[in-house]
Parts: C-alpha cells; structure tokens; sequence
C-alpha cells in the first residue's frame, strides 16, 4: 500500500505538524500577555489568521491522496465527499476548527455507511 519513501515522508510530515500543534499551544502560557508575538497573532488582521481554516483543507487533501492512488472495490469516495461537506458547513457556520475536523469525520463516517449501503 505504501512504498518506504510514501511512508518516510507521511512520518516526516506527522512529526512535523505535532511539533508546530505542541508549539502553538504551549507559547501562549510561555510568553507574557503584553509580548509583541502574543499581540501579532491576536489582531483581527493578522495575515496569518487565515491558517485555522487552511489547516482544514490541508487535513483534507492529506487523508484524499491515497484513495486516488490506489482504487478499491469500495471507493472511499462518497465517504470523503460527505466529510468534506460536513467540514465546510461547520466553517462556514463559524464554529470553532477542533469541532468542525470532529464533524467533518462524523460526516465521513456517515458517508462510509451511505457506501455500504449502496
């Protein structure tokens, strides 16, 4: 399923983002309230505001690439097309990210039953 180098490279990109998640929780409570950085990642009109829902697109696009690589007698397809939908109405309703990935993989699991199903 996956070749040494696929797997080196999903192991490489794993570590990473645990270490940038670990990161960005734990600066908050390292630096003081009144720190320049705390006050740049705060503003309304931070440019890199735009991330929170960027990482979702990105979590998407990471799971989707190997079921186009690989087909299958059950095409995860319809399952991914119902947690992509259920992602970007739980964004688009302005609910938080952590709560929008969590309904986002409600939907895929329902789209993998709307798959057994047919």
């Amino acid at each position: 399923m996956f070749s040494q180098a696929n797997f080196s490279t999903l192991v490489i990109a794993v570590v990473a983002m645990a270490i940038l998640t670990a990161l960005s929780r734990a600066l908050p409570f390292l630096l003081p309230d009144n720190s320049p950085i705390i006050r740049f990642f705060t503003a309304e009109n931070s440019p890199l505001a735009p991330l929170g829902g960027a990482i979702i697109v990105a979590m998407t696009m990471v799971l989707m690439l190997p079921f186009f690589e690989t087909p299958t007698e059950h095409s995860p397809m319809i399952a991914t097309i119902c947690g992509i939908i259920a992602t970007v109405l739980a964004t688009a309703k302005k609910i938080n990210t952590g709560m929008s990935v969590i309904i986002g993989m409600a939907g895929f699991l329902i789209g993998g039953l709307i798959d057994k199903l047919l």
